[in-house]
């Protein structure tokens, strides 16, 4: 597929939690002999930006495996996850260099945003300066990505993975100026847009997003709730000098952009999964012949499209009542605490099912890829 980012996104937005946490761990090293506020705001804020970023790059990275590999399959999308593997070919090494960046470039991913929630949860004051203990783990974190993206390179430029000729690139760009040369008005908006934006991959993106606002949100909820149990009683207030209140970070707003960020996600969801049908624009007819008749028909087969659907609004939902709780509930330390705990969890489902239609088909069990020979007989 042409793109106007070759072979896409994952290519450009791996390396912003990689610079933003280098430089920020380095920037509070530096801090520990040049003591300077500005100079650990500024590395505090490198290293949550770093960490965050990770997410939305991750999620790229689940669609860049499969946009990969789909394409040396040479399957369509309607291929299974095991017939996309067999297709495709991979050398062994090719294997062993993508399994490896997969493996530490998520647990890397996935250990900077949990460290990040603490980090934001147990800080009164925003921005708070790294202690020893997380410092080591954000090294950590940045180390197994940096391992991680080490085998990307070496699948690159030893392999030639995921890279074309010339010819071929050449090929591409002819066959797509030939079919939008000859589209009708709706069809090159929809090639334009395929081509500039691409829809699949900004949905997975997008949905990596939603997963770092809402660490972000839940982190800085929970310091709101730990600022509220340190503000002293009255007879404390009278007692002491008049102190400047410690900074609040805003946890109803970024509960506002993770519910914003989450119905972005269902829309170009719903554009991807709808734009081929009869009458795109007709939701119930589109819900009810392609998502409820196919479950009702066989529940244990057309599971996938109807709980990916619920889960996405599902986020959106609690991120709305997690709005009212940070805003109007800020002391109720367990209605939060609990709230944003179902919202991670609904978020982890989320991608365990969308990695399934994703790299499989929109047909199958919720829990593993469709078998070998179930995917024969397809």
């Amino acid at each position: 597929m042409l793109r106007f980012i070759n072979p896409n996104f994952h290519v450009i937005l791996i390396h912003y939690p990689l610079a933003l946490l280098t430089v920020g761990l380095l920037l509070e090293l530096l801090a520990i002999f040049r003591p300077a506020v500005t100079l650990r705001a500024a590395a505090s804020w490198m290293v949550l930006l770093g960490a965050l970023a990770g997410a939305p790059a991750a999620a790229s990275g689940i669609f860049a495996k499969y946009d990969v590999m789909q394409q040396l399959a040479g399957a369509d999308d309607g291929a299974t996850w095991h017939d996309i593997r067999v297709d495709a070919n991979l050398t062994r090494l090719q294997t062993r260099l993508l399994n490896r960046h997969v493996l530490y470039s998520s647990i890397g991913s996935a250990l900077a945003l949990l460290t990040a929630v603490v980090w934001l949860g147990l800080s009164p004051r925003w921005p708070q300066p790294l202690g020893a203990p997380l410092w080591l783990i954000f090294a950590v974190s940045m180390g197994l990505m940096v391992v991680g993206s080490q085998g990307a390179g070496e699948m690159v430029y030893r392999t030639q993975f995921a890279t074309r000729t010339q010819a071929a690139a050449d090929k591409l760009q002819a066959d797509w100026n030939s079919r939008m040369n000859s589209a009708t008005g709706r069809e090159k908006l929809m090639m334009l847009l395929d081509y500039y934006v691409d829809p699949l991959q900004a949905h997975v993106i997008v949905a990596g997003l939603v997963m770092a606002l809402a660490a972000a949100a839940y982190g800085t909820s929970l310091q709101k709730s730990a600022q509220l149990r340190l503000q002293p009683s009255p007879d404390q207030e009278r007692a002491q000098a008049p102190v400047q209140p410690p900074a609040t970070a805003p946890a109803t707003a970024l509960w506002v952009l993770t519910a914003l960020a989450a119905a972005l996600a269902v829309l170009i969801g719903w554009y991807v999964f709808s734009k081929d049908a009869p009458s795109p624009l007709d939701v119930t007819a589109v819900f009810k012949s392609a998502i409820w008749q196919p479950f009702r028909k066989d529940p244990a087969d057309g599971s996938r499209v109807l709980a990916h659907l619920a889960l996405g609004s599902a986020i959106v939902l609690l991120a709305i009542l997690l709005v009212l709780s940070a805003k109007w509930g800020a002391r109720r330390q367990l209605l939060i605490g609990f709230l944003g705990l179902v919202m991670l969890a609904v978020i982890a489902a989320q991608i365990g099912v969308g990695v399934l239609m994703l790299y499989d088909t929109d047909s199958g069990p919720l829990t593993h890829f469709n078998p070998a020979e179930q995917s024969a007989s397809q």
